[in-house]
């Protein structure tokens, strides 16, 4: 019998193979699209949400000293009654989180300015830094506009350098322009900068090719939103009125008893800013040039100061200090705190005024009668340079003077009656 013969194909043609290829090929292109896609909105997201933390970071974390300002901000008062009553001031602005970014005029790549400032790591003036203050202080207190080697911004992107004195600058507040290095105050506590015209810290950068502020044109670049919000400066505890010509003449004293015409000085009155956040700045307080001193004579000086801020003698004044070890030859420097007043308190009456007292002055020790001394508000040991900067500061608003001297003169004597 003759066996049948059946003639079975394996495997696919070239034609469906071809077509098989074809088909996955399109199907890879689709996916590989929709993960190019995602990995896109990915990156966008990721840069999003790090933009946001920075944009945040600049509004709620911005740990310069606050300054109480009405300048470009509004006010709010409040005044409580009662047991616990306390009248006190706050005042805030508008502040943009743009206000310390940068952006590399080169590449347009866009961040905290803190970011553009890496290279000082390892300048000389860092690397020579003690420990303690590369702990205590970020990069940007390193940061100077005046420095040639401190003054770049470096893009972590491109590389660019771009020195502080062409980088342009707008306030927003009273729209003042200019070069970060020459019109605006560098804070080398955020890595920002303030307005010296209307005390703002609401200063942005300038885009170098549109000319607007970054802040109004974030959108086109790496964020898809902006973000702002509102921050108080500072809160000013009681209200002090500004003293009048006739108050003031009742700020100053000074006896000599073997001296009786001894009835003029010169008060020369400084204040340093500190350096450290949120701390107090210090004033340096300097009596000399008393007239009609007489050799072998002890004088006293007696200078009361507002009502409602508590003084603290530094040791490191010239003079003795009440409390501490005392030098003989030098004069003595105490502080007497308010009285209080009818109701029991000591500093929310603002018309109890404390007062620093200088004995022991004599010819020989002149030069010997400096106190260094701080002055801060009671409730909140802000200082009082900052709370009364717009009104001249204690010197000009308490004392009535322009300029850091002064010379006072003791009111002339009564008449004699018949």
């Amino acid at each position: 019998m003759k066996k049948l013969k059946f003639n079975i194909r394996k495997g696919f043609t070239l034609v469906e193979c071809i077509i098989a290829i074809a088909v996955f090929a399109i199907m890879t292109s689709m996916v590989l699209m929709i993960m190019a896609s995602t990995v896109k909105l990915s990156k966008r997201a990721s840069e999003s949400e790090s933009g946001l933390n920075q944009l945040v970071q600049n509004v709620v974390q911005d740990n310069s000293n606050k300054t109480y300002s009405t300048h470009d901000s509004e006010t709010l008062n409040m005044k409580f009654s009662g047991a616990y009553s306390a009248d006190f001031a706050m005042s805030y602005s508008r502040v943009d989180g743009a206000r310390n970014m940068f952006r590399c005029p080169s590449c347009s790549y866009e961040s905290n300015s803190m970011e553009f400032m890496s290279y000082i790591f390892s300048n000389a003036d860092y690397v020579a830094a003690s420990d303690a203050d590369k702990k205590r202080f970020k990069i940007s207190h390193w940061f100077d506009p005046s420095v040639a080697s401190r003054s770049n911004y470096v893009c972590p992107e491109c590389g660019t350098a771009t020195n502080a004195a062409s980088v342009n600058m707008m306030c927003i507040s009273c729209e003042r322009t200019g070069t970060a290095k020459d019109s605006f105050i560098y804070d080398n506590i955020n890595g920002g900068y303030s307005c010296p015209a209307c005390n703002s810290g609401k200063v942005v950068q300038l885009d170098a090719t549109s000319g607007q502020p970054i802040n109004q044109d974030m959108v086109n670049t790496n964020y898809d939103f902006k973000i702002s919000s509102i921050q108080s400066n500072a809160i000013r505890y009681a209200h002090i009125e500004e003293p009048t010509a006739d108050d003031r003449k009742d700020f100053l004293h000074i006896s000599a008893p073997a001296s009786p015409e001894t009835d003029t000085f010169t008060m020369q009155l400084d204040y340093s800013a500190s350096t450290v956040a949120q701390a107090v700045g210090v004033y340096t307080l300097r009596i000399s040039g008393i007239n009609n001193f007489e050799s072998g004579d002890i004088a006293s000086v007696v200078i009361y100061l507002p009502g409602g801020y508590v003084c603290n003698l530094l040791p490191t004044s010239s003079t003795n200090v009440a409390g501490k070890p005392v030098v003989a030859g030098k004069p003595l420097a105490s502080w007497t705190q308010p009285d209080e007043d009818e109701s029991g308190k000591r500093y929310t009456n603002t018309n109890q005024k404390s007062k620093i007292s200088i004995t022991g002055i004599e010819t020989t020790n002149q030069s010997d009668a400096i106190i260094k001394f701080t002055l801060t508000n009671y409730k909140n040991n802000h200082d009082f340079e900052d709370d009364f900067s717009e009104e001249g500061g204690l010197m000009k608003f308490w004392f009535g003077h322009s300029g850091n001297t002064m010379l006072f003169t003791n009111p002339p004597p009564e008449p004699a009656g018949p």
